[in-house]
């Protein structure tokens, strides 16, 4: 299993707080990590997620604010980390069309 980032741990402890285990189990797998998530969208998806429970939760609704004002995003060095790894440096060779860094 891949190392939670900072962030998403951040966001996970949170989701807990709000009696969310399953979405907090999601950001420790970095569901919703702008970097390391499978998804084009992760910041989108847990806001919509949060959007689904809002109507029954004002902490949800904090809480989803609170995404959308940014506060959860990947900081520098986590974005700095992802682009020095070898799926950042695979992603810009595909993005530029160069050859990627062969594997360590």
């Amino acid at each position: 299993m891949a190392i939670t980032a900072n962030s998403s741990e951040r966001l996970a402890k949170e989701l807990d707080r709000i009696g969310q285990p399953e979405l907090a189990a999601n950001a420790r797998m970095n569901q919703y990590h702008d970097f390391l998530s499978d998804s084009a969208t992760p910041a989108s998806d847990i806001i919509s997620a949060l959007s689904q429970i809002a109507h029954r939760s004002a902490s949800a609704t904090e809480l989803r604010q609170r995404v959308m004002d940014g506060e959860f995003d990947a900081p520098d060095e986590e974005g700095d980390e992802w682009a020095a790894s070898e799926e950042g440096q695979a992603t810009f060779a595909e993005l530029t069309g160069r050859e990627a860094p062969p594997e360590k």
